[in-house]
């Protein structure tokens, strides 16, 4: 039984919109004046609001078998990519073009083999809710999605939306799975819908917090700043870090908003236009100041100030990595909610 488009939107979360052409079913986390303002900002930008991060389908089934094919474009600086299905809590399979026992310590910039994939995973018998994570960096076409025939379908909905801002470590860089991403894993622990708003490399862009989506998310994260302090000058951080969060403000008046500093990175100490690296911390600070729904939570510290946390032994944490800033961050924002 092959799922319709339909259906497979009717199952999906994280994405505000789900469309049909000729390669397949595509999932959209930005909305289309989202995606056409970072086309016209930078190409590479363009090509990254169209990654399936955060995307995943979640339903209750009583089907045996899972078939899947899948069309995945590449359009970021990594070679690397899964997708897992999951049967009540147990990963049942994934499609994958590594090997995780043979992977480098730091596999970030590692060549590996592209292109599309296809197969069939066994569910196990009876009733199962089933999880289906898409790549957090490859634009997702879902060619064929099929269930045993006379297999029913129960789409799981979640009634509150977190909205994620940020950069390429918000996006997913550089955990192995989808699944354990830093915000996947907060939304899950929160029981709310993802919203992921992230593009590697990004900075404080008031565009786009100038374009308010359709809906009013019940959380908002937001996590920018290292990509700043690391290409950005002053003037220009402290106009954007302002602009951003003032038309955040005027779009999301009273949405519970975190607002996360950088994490810690090993070259934290460098020279760049700052005399220090805690001076975005500060810019950010006095750019929430006054918004009672705004609250700044330190990132400094959210990953033990070591290399072998970071896939490439500097700024992007790996899957462990992860697993430290998902407990660390989860506690603050549970202080406030």
């Amino acid at each position: 039984m092959k799922l319709t488009k339909e259906q497979i939107a009717s199952i999906t979360l994280g994405a505000i919109s789900v469309n049909e052409g000729p390669n397949g079913v595509e999932f959209h986390r930005f909305t289309p004046r989202q995606e056409q303002m970072y086309i016209q900002k930078r190409e590479d930008f363009g090509k990254k609001s169209f990654a399936s991060s955060g995307v995943k389908l979640c339903f209750q089934t009583d089907s045996r078998n899972l078939h899947l094919k899948v069309q995945l474009d590449h359009v970021e600086a990594r070679d690397y990519y899964a997708l897992e299905v999951f049967a009540n809590g147990q990963r049942m399979g994934c499609l994958n073009n590594f090997c995780e026992d043979t992977m480098p310590q730091y596999y970030a910039r590692e060549p590996f083999p592209v292109g599309d994939c296809e197969g069939t995973f066994d569910l196990g018998e009876g009733e199962k809710t089933v999880t289906v994570y898409l790549p957090w960096n490859r634009r997702t076409f879902l060619q064929e999605l099929s269930l045993d025939d006379g297999a029913y379908i129960n789409p799981l909905r979640r009634t509150k939306r977190l909205m994620a801002f940020g950069d390429s470590i918000t996006q997913g860089y550089d955990g192995l799975w989808p699944s354990r991403r830093l915000i996947g894993r907060i939304a899950d622990a929160l029981n709310v819908e993802e919203i992921n708003k992230a593009i590697g490399g990004e900075r404080f862009c008031p565009d786009l917090a100038a374009l308010r989506d359709d809906f009013t998310p019940d959380y908002i994260t937001v996590a920018y700043g290292t990509n700043n302090w690391h290409v950005t000058s002053r003037e220009i951080f402290a106009e954007h870090v302002v602009g951003f969060f003032e038309n955040l403000y005027r779009n999301y008046p009273n949405v519970k908003t975190f607002v996360i500093t950088p994490v810690w990175r090993k070259n934290y100490q460098d020279k760049t236009d700052f005399d220090s690296f805690f001076e975005i911390e500060e810019g950010i600070r006095k750019a929430v100041a006054g918004k009672d729904n705004m609250i700044v939570i330190p990132g400094f510290d959210m990953i033990p100030h070591d290399e072998t946390l970071y896939a490439d032994q500097c700024l992007h944490p790996n899957d462990r990595g992860f697993d430290h800033y998902t407990e660390n961050l989860l506690r603050e924002i549970k202080k406030h909610i």
